[in-house]
């Protein structure tokens, strides 16, 4: 991340120097990390529900580089699809392909 500061007193500083910053930001709890192309629209996932297709809105409350952090929409063993899909609709069948990629669960 990058950060710019502004100082009053710019002739304290010298090029090159580190600082220490206090960021304020909001606590999250029981958050999911997972694959950023299992977002669709920025806002939705298809999950495996009964073997079909489901479409669901999610609280993204992180945005990274290859990865998103949701902290609602998503309950306890929710399957999550993570390959790209294209051509597809809720409610078409659906079987799961492999499961050794976890969403990472946060505290």
């Amino acid at each position: 991340m990058q950060a710019y500061i502004l100082v009053d007193e710019a002739e304290e500083l010298y090029d090159g120097i580190f600082l220490k910053a206090v960021i304020p930001g909001r606590t999250v709890t029981s958050a999911v990390r997972f694959p950023r192309r299992a977002l669709y629209r920025e806002k939705f996932v298809y999950l495996i529900e009964d073997g079909v297709l489901a479409y669901r809105p999610v609280e993204v409350v992180r945005s990274e580089t290859d990865y998103v952090i949701v902290a609602g929409g998503l309950a306890d063993g929710d399957m999550l699809v993570t390959d790209v899909l294209q051509g597809v609709s809720p409610g078409m069948p659906a079987s799961v392909k492999n499961t050794d990629e976890r969403a990472q669960v946060m505290p």
